[in-house]
């Protein structure tokens, strides 16, 4: 009998989708056709919760880790004991904070534990200047990665960082993705994209991001900054705009937007100058599985396997930008098949369901 599969997961449901928050719900959806699955995490809003057969939420929202590990081993005992001892489970963290209580259940029911993970937090943390909790991350890291049966990260490079706590048998990549299709309605932006497309500029670039999250909105002000060098060209950018940056004449901030299907067409060139943050950017995969080129930074490409003929790796100097632009004038492509296979969430759902139904 298939095992049931008990997430560890701080669950996001908002408009502001993170990374990790994203894998967690593409990789239950993968393996809820063949598996129970059961999430123990701090539910921070109740809508689209249609694809979890089961939620356990913790009723509680933490003001410190200890209390989140205390309530999740409670709540697992409770659930673990309220099923037949023919059940068998499989534990899978989704979060470096998770791992805690999710290995302290695996040594008492003698469970297999997975560790998923969309990036290093310890990395990313001290990439933002978050040093406590860097340190904190990589103390969790340190004591409790050996004990994982097995660890899942997006990249290679990823897998080299935590060979120093597991063997390299016991490391699946498992690379994060993107939804390169969307549901046919009518999209809030269409006017507004059409208006900035009727303008005579001869370029638009594409940025997609919150400016909630810290290296989004540097990114962003960068953006800003290469808008005024440029004013011929215009620079759209999607994504909560928490900061409220202005709109100027060749500077569009288009706010959150659910469809993006009317947004990538309209899209010459995606600029992306991240220069913290960790794991796979999604915006990345979004433009360059469209077939839209992109000038970015080193960091904006980490963990991806990308066409360099459609990629300019740059550090956003203005005098630059201009001779970048000539480079990748004809390079705009129909979807790239090749990248869209590797990176899209229903094959990466496909191989996750085997990794799980072969443990």
């Amino acid at each position: 009998m298939a095992p049931i599969v008990l997430f560890y997961s701080n669950f996001n449901i908002s408009k502001d989708l993170n990374g990790g928050t994203i894998r967690i719900r593409r990789l239950a959806r993968s393996i809820n056709s063949k598996h129970y699955s059961i999430h123990i995490g701090v539910q921070q809003k109740t809508n689209d919760l249609n694809f979890i057969k089961e939620y356990v939420k913790i009723n509680y929202r933490p003001i410190f880790l200890i209390h989140y590990w205390i309530f999740s081993v409670i709540q697992s005992i409770k659930l673990i004991n309220s099923y037949k001892s023919n059940k068998s489970f499989i534990l899978i963290s989704n979060f470096i904070w998770t791992l805690p209580p999710a290995f302290i259940i695996s040594k008492l029911y003698n469970l297999p534990l997975i560790h998923d993970s969309h990036n290093i937090e310890s990395e990313r943390y001290k990439d933002i200047n978050c040093h406590f909790y860097s340190l904190f991350s990589k103390l969790i890291e340190f004591f409790l990665l050996p004990h994982c049966q097995l660890i899942t990260t997006v990249s290679n490079s990823d897998s080299i960082y935590y060979r120093r706590f597991i063997s390299k048998n016991k490391i699946v990549i498992i690379p994060n993705g993107f939804d390169f299709t969307y549901k046919n309605k009518q999209s809030s932006i269409n006017k507004i994209l059409s208006n900035i497309s009727s303008e005579k500029r001869k370029i638009n670039f594409g940025f997609i991001g919150s400016s909630k999250y810290g290296p989004n909105a540097e990114a962003i002000m960068m953006i800003r900054k290469v808008s005024h060098h440029y004013p011929n060209y215009n620079f759209i950018i999607v994504g909560q705009n928490h900061l409220n940056f202005e709109t100027t004449h060749n500077l569009h901030f288009l706010g959150y937007v659910q469809d993006l299907s009317s947004f990538f067409p309209k899209i010459d060139f995606g600029l992306i100058p991240i220069r913290t943050s960790g794991g796979t950017n999604l915006k990345t995969l979004a433009f360059l599985g469209h077939g839209i080129p992109i000038i970015a930074t080193k960091k904006a490409l980490e963990g991806i396997d990308y066409p360099e003929d459609q990629v300019i790796i740059t550090s956003f100097s203005f005098p630059k930008l201009i001779s970048h632009i000539e480079i990748l004038k004809l390079t705009k492509q129909n979807l790239n098949y090749n990248f869209f296979n590797k990176y899209e969430w229903t094959n990466i759902g496909l191989k996750f369901l085997d990794l799980i139904n072969n443990y």
